[in-house]
């Protein structure tokens, strides 16, 4: 490529460089010697190239701002996953517009909301939803997508569990997987339904408390699992090595029995190593998914979430989440 020499007009303002000492001249010139040789384009080595660059820079920078700045930050509980990966994937090939989530526990996923820079929380009830719609975060109604029955499965092709749960006794021995009890609806629910069963002291001894429902699948994925032990009590100081104790085995629970809801469940292979069925409504209620959006940081991430919440409810992503075990809301 040609290169254009700029011939300079000295004016008042401008440094007469023939006073510049030598040796600055001299180090000026290895600078852009140094400078062509790399590649990079330079006002003073080539004009056409540098004013090229700049429109270039500003283009895909501008690009690279409009995507950030119209995104769309989700916090999910994680019985969404498989639906909203296919439902986001379609939302982005219809408006163009990128989308960020985040799955766990409803109540770990509401915390997370209360900060700003999350756009919509998906939970999988509409108890955690209403209770941050209470609160200055909500910039909109809860919506209530869907229903979701929480499920009993059993590992095996022997025993068929059974919607009362009268099943989890002599015959169905090993411990029971359920979410945390305080952060997944679901987990209290099942608790709440198991302490009114006559043989409750046995079962809450085989209880496998897990933090999330994501957890629960991966868990039952593995027949056994080894529990850490009890955090050693270091409020007494001993000095001399004699008294040291080797640390205690870890126990090793047989995990033969899980609560889920349907989602983890359907398409899944964990389905097909044992046997499942909803809970009767009258011990542990389905659940009500529901999409709550929060205040955005711009205006233009206010109406991509808009945008993605009308998405949501239009018969394509409905097909999708019913597809993926979600029920149609009451």
């Amino acid at each position: 490529m040609k290169k254009t020499t700029l011939n300079y007009t000295q004016t008042a303002s401008q440094p007469n460089l023939r006073e510049v000492p030598a040796i600055a001249n001299e180090n000026r010139s290895r600078f852009f010697t140094w400078l062509g040789a790399t590649g990079v384009p330079h006002w003073e080595t080539n004009t056409h190239m540098s004013l090229r660059t700049i429109r270039n820079v500003v283009f895909f920078a501008s690009i690279a701002c409009q995507l950030v700045y119209s995104q769309v930050t989700i916090v999910a509980s994680s019985e969404f996953k498989t639906a909203i990966e296919d439902i986001r994937k379609s939302f982005q090939e219809q408006t163009g517009i990128p989308t960020r989530v985040t799955y766990g526990s409803s109540g770990a996923m509401a915390q997370r909301a209360k900060a700003p820079g999350t756009d919509i929380f998906l939970s999988s009830d509409k108890n955690w939803a209403d209770s941050l719609a209470a609160t200055p975060r909500a910039d909109d109604r809860p919506i209530v997508l869907a229903s979701i029955p929480v499920c009993v499965w059993v590992r095996g092709s022997v025993l068929d569990p059974s919607n009362d749960l009268s099943h989890l006794g002599e015959k169905s021995p090993g411990d029971i997987v359920i979410p945390d009890t305080l952060l997944s609806p679901d987990g209290a629910a099942v608790v709440k339904a198991l302490h009114n069963l006559p043989n409750w002291a046995g079962i809450r001894q085989r209880l496998f408390m897990l933090p999330d429902p994501g957890s629960v699948v991966d868990s039952l994925a593995h027949q056994h699992v080894a529990e850490a032990p009890s955090t050693v009590d270091t409020t007494k100081s001993v000095d001399t090595a004699k008294s040291k104790k080797p640390p205690a085995p870890k126990k090793i629970r047989s995990l033969a029995n899980g609560f889920m809801t349907q989602p983890l469940l359907w398409n899944n292979s964990l389905a097909g190593s044992g046997r499942w069925t909803p809970v009767d409504p009258a011990l542990v209620p389905a659940l009500a998914p529901t999409a709550l959006r929060l205040k955005s940081l711009n205006g233009a991430r206010t109406d991509a979430a808009k945008a993605f919440i009308a998405f949501l409810q239009a018969p394509r992503a409905r097909a999708t989440l019913r597809a993926n075990g979600f029920l149609p809301a009451p």
